[in-house]
């Protein structure tokens, strides 16, 4: 028999609807055997001690007030940990051949009209008017990179060109779905956009897959991979998303190392492709079974575990590929994404030039060069795009009789007509936390309030035995701050036992006591915040081991 567990009730609007009647929802859950519901039980108790906002307010991180509700007020040392986030992936970038840009965070609703924000998730967005005309805080970064772009000709050389913006973005959720860090009115993305030639789709999916794989192998995730298709509100026509499925589709597979046909475990002889599908992911694992009972020691398993198919959940303005993490209690959260978009290239009328030669014919051994069936391809899909923009074009001004997504793009100086030497580029839209405040509410419940020592707030404290000792303590701490380690002094006058205790509690990583012998020996007694000892140390070997450890990004300490 199944052993029900009623796991809480709260009250909602019917639909999510405001104006609708207010019902009580019960949230429940049913297991087969005793002893999955006292796994269970074990795991909701855990999670209870590793909840982010309780954390938040022991560590004094963030908090929030009802002065603005779903912005977090981030504290000194939370702050430590939102802009170590930045400068660890800021560092990824030039590595990566990002580029950092600033834009505004209050445009005109015109952008948002030709962006199709206004008509899609104008509800969403934060509005006012300013001088008779309407004005929206930016929900997200895309079209004014797409402005960024626009501001001056662009080459078929410079492509790929890869912006990135660590931009502050305010989405109007209800009250009612506020959540903590998870959900919030205002917060950062480490957000980024690609534009590219459509020869150059695959392989920067692949750099990004692999910029993801290796940030999450730092925090310790296992993560998961879905592609997220068409959804029923898309902008843009079939062709257009088909397209861009079947781009995601090559990206995935030759991520996760699946060939285009797989040998089919059920029938010999015969080949199956892979699609994401249940039935086609329960085939493949089959396949790789049997692939590593027949090759023995010589099999060499895929990169990646498969992918799978979200089927109808892409954004509107394009496909994409979703990434689930797996933290330490084996919860699954949504954090990072990566989009493709041929629909708002078109909208802004972005463009690049080609050499006159290519207009017609292109040297497929360029490595720069955009082949001829590329330069087909992408007019066949901007076509497709200008037909719906004029179609939809139509249908507003018929629904509504007012300013079109047409009209916008007129009054903002918007050509979307293309000269023969000039071609469309394509856009990725790419994240990797996602939002910060979400993806530190994860780490935070993932390490349970015990940060690795390169993120931590907190990570030494120094404290001196007596009294004599607290001028070399001193010394100790300024030279590790003068390091840029985050470093503090106790000096207060409790005993040496319920110092190094009320460190621990206060999850410093390193505890370093000096005593009149560590002041002869300019060295500190370490300990660990799990009250590991390491003996004596001098301070320069200290500084080193800080030094290894922060450069590594190492989860040891």
């Amino acid at each position: 028999a199944l052993l029900p567990f009623i796991q809480r009730r709260v009250h909602g609007y019917f639909e999510g609807d405001a104006n609708q009647a207010v019902l009580q929802r019960v949230y429940g859950i049913a297991f087969p055997q005793e002893k999955l519901l006292k796994q269970w039980k074990e795991i909701q108790e855990e999670a209870a001690k590793r909840d982010h906002r309780t954390i938040g307010r022991q560590q004094e991180l963030f908090n929030f007030h009802e002065v603005s509700p779903g912005s977090a007020f981030w504290m000194p040392h939370g702050a430590r940990i939102y802009n170590c986030l930045i400068e660890f992936v800021r560092k990824q970038y030039r590595r990566r051949g990002f580029t950092e840009v600033i834009s505004p965070n209050i445009y005109n609703a015109k952008l948002w009209m030709v962006s199709g924000h206004w008509e899609h998730y104008k509800d969403a967005m934060f509005r006012t008017t300013c001088e008779h005309e309407e004005f929206g805080l930016k929900p997200m970064n895309c079209p004014g990179h797409c402005i960024l772009f626009s501001l001056r000709p662009r080459s078929y050389k410079e492509l790929p060109i890869r912006m990135a913006e660590f931009g502050v973005l305010h989405r109007n959720e209800l009250s009612g779905a506020l959540t903590g860090l998870t959900r919030v009115r205002r917060f950062q993305q480490d957000d980024a956009h690609i534009f590219a030639r459509m020869d150059q789709i695959e392989e920067e999916m692949l750099g990004a897959l692999d910029f993801l794989n290796h940030v999450y192998g730092v925090f310790g995730f296992i993560f998961h991979l879905k592609l997220s298709t068409r959804p029923a509100n898309a902008l843009g026509t079939k062709e257009m998303w088909d397209t861009a499925e079947a781009r995601l589709t090559s990206a995935l597979n030759s991520y996760c190392g699946i060939p285009s046909e797989v040998a089919d475990p059920t029938a010999e002889g015969k080949t199956f492709v892979f699609d994401g599908t249940p039935a086609t992911l329960k085939k493949y694992k089959l396949a790789e079974k049997k692939r590593e009972k027949a090759e023995g020691e010589a099999f060499v398993p895929p990169q990646h575990a498969p992918w799978e198919l979200n089927a109808g959940d892409g954004a509107f303005y394009g496909p994409k590929i979703d990434i689930c993490v797996e933290d330490a209690l084996k919860r699954k959260h949504q954090c990072a994404t990566i989009q493709l978009d041929f629909n708002m290239p078109e909208r802004f009328g972005l463009k690049y030039t080609l050499p006159q030669a290519e207009a017609t014919v292109a040297s497929p051994s360029s490595p720069v060069t955009p082949s001829a069936a590329t330069v087909i391809e992408e007019t066949k899909v901007q076509q497709a795009e200008v037909d719906q923009i004029k179609k939809e074009h139509k249908d507003h001004v018929h629904a509504h009789g007012q300013h079109s997504p047409m009209d916008a793009a007129r009054e903002l100086g918007i050509d979307r007509s293309l000269d023969p030497n000039q071609a469309r580029p394509v856009m990725i839209h790419r994240a990797i936390f996602g939002s910060l405040e979400r993806c530190i509410a994860i780490l935070c419940e993932h390490y349970g309030g015990k940060w690795p020592f390169w993120l931590s707030p907190r990570q030494i404290v120094v404290i001196p035995v007596s009294k004599p000792q607290e001028e070399f303590a001193r010394e100790v701490r300024n030279k590790f701050h003068g390091e840029d380690f985050h470093c503090d002094i106790d000096d207060s006058n409790g005993t040496l036992e319920k110092k190094i205790r009320n460190s621990q509690l206060a999850q410093y990583n390193f505890i370093l006591v000096c005593g009149e012998k560590e002041v002869t020996m300019k060295a500190v007694d370490v300990r660990t915040r799990d009250n590991n000892r390491h003996g004596q140390k001098t301070v320069d070997e200290m500084l080193a081991w800080f030094q290894e450890l922060r450069s590594s990004n190492s989860q040891q300490y």
